[in-house]
C-alpha cells in the first residue's frame, strides 16, 4: 500500500496512481457492501479543488436526509479532492437526498454526481464468451485497439 509520506505534496505521481487503483479496486471488485434489498442505495461522486471540510460538509448532507454512508473512498490528487461514497437511504427518502445534495450551494464546487443503484439480476445476463485484461506502460498517446491486433501481438484469448 502506498500512503502518507508518499502522497504528500503537489506532486501526481506514480505514487498516487497506485492509491487511485487501489481505491476503484475496493470500492468496485471486493466492496464489502451488500445491496439491502429494503433499501435504495445511491453512489456519490465528487471532484473539486482541495478544501478542508469537505468530506464532513457531504457527510452532514447525507446525514439530515436520512442517508446512511456505507463505504467511501477520498483522494487529494495534486490541487484537487476526489469523493466516492455508497450511500443507502429508505426509498422514501431518496429522491429527497438526490435533489438535496445536487441543489446544495456548498457542494456547488465539488462538481457533485450522484448515481441511483439497481440490484443486478444475478443469472439474467449472457455469460461472457472470452475476457481480456490489458495493462500498457509508456508514453500518452491515442491508440485503437482491434482483435487484428491482439492477434498480431501474439496475445492469446
Amino acid at each position: 500500500m502506498v500512503h502518507g509520506n508518499d502522497m504528500v505534496g503537489g506532486a501526481v505521481t506514480g505514487a498516487t496512481l497506485h492509491l487511485v487503483e487501489e481505491g476503484f479496486e475496493e470500492l468496485f471488485y471486493s466492496c464489502p457492501v451488500d445491496l439491502d434489498k429494503a433499501m435504495s442505495h445511491v453512489v456519490v461522486s465528487a471532484s473539486g479543488p482541495d478544501k478542508v471540510g469537505w468530506v464532513s460538509m457531504l457527510a452532514r448532507a447525507v446525514a439530515d436526509h436520512g442517508g446512511n454512508v456505507t463505504h467511501s473512498k477520498m483522494v487529494r490528487l495534486g490541487k484537487d479532492f476526489i469523493i466516492m461514497m455508497h450511500i443507502s437511504i429508505a426509498p422514501e427518502h431518496q429522491k429527497n437526498l438526490v435533489h438535496g445534495l445536487n441543489n446544495n450551494k456548498e457542494l456547488k464546487p465539488l462538481n457533485l454526481r450522484t448515481t441511483c443503484l439497481q440490484r443486478r439480476g444475478t443469472g439474467k445476463f449472457e455469460q461472457a464468451a472470452m475476457g481480456l485484461r490489458i495493462h500498457c506502460v509508456g508514453e500518452d498517446r491515442y491508440v485503437d485497439l482491434y482483435l487484428d491486433d491482439l492477434n498480431a501481438l501474439n496475445i492469446t484469448y
